[in-house]
């Protein structure tokens, strides 16, 4: 599978409190170009992935991505790493990212 993932870099956030500060779960990743999401939209990948037990994340309502960093910081740190995805994603240029195989993990993700 050969495709051209847009270089936006994203940052997302999901909560996970400890008892002495809040610590987030961030999610650094790619999102790809519109051609690629509108082939996973309309194609048999939900079919496909229902075969195997699996759900697309779009099936969900979620906007297809490759994680590229997922990580945890305590949410003090929110500002800053925002500031750091988006100035790596000012200088990163759309690339081809090829996929040769993926791997299922225990908690039902492709890598």
């Amino acid at each position: 599978m050969k495709n051209k993932l847009i270089s936006a870099v994203t940052l997302l956030a999901s909560s996970c409190v400890s008892a002495q500060e809040e610590i987030k779960n961030y999610d650094i990743f790619i999102i790809p170009d519109a051609h690629f999401t509108q082939q996973i939209e309309k194609g048999d990948i939900n079919q496909r992935l229902n075969n195997y037990g699996l759900e697309s994340l779009s099936s969900h309502g979620y906007q297809p991505h490759v994680t590229l960093y997922l990580t945890e910081y305590s949410s003090h740190n929110l500002g800053k790493l925002k500031h750091i995805a988006r100035q790596i994603s000012k200088k990163t240029h759309p690339f081809e990212v090829y996929i040769d195989s993926l791997s299922r993990t225990k908690n039902d993700w492709l890598m």
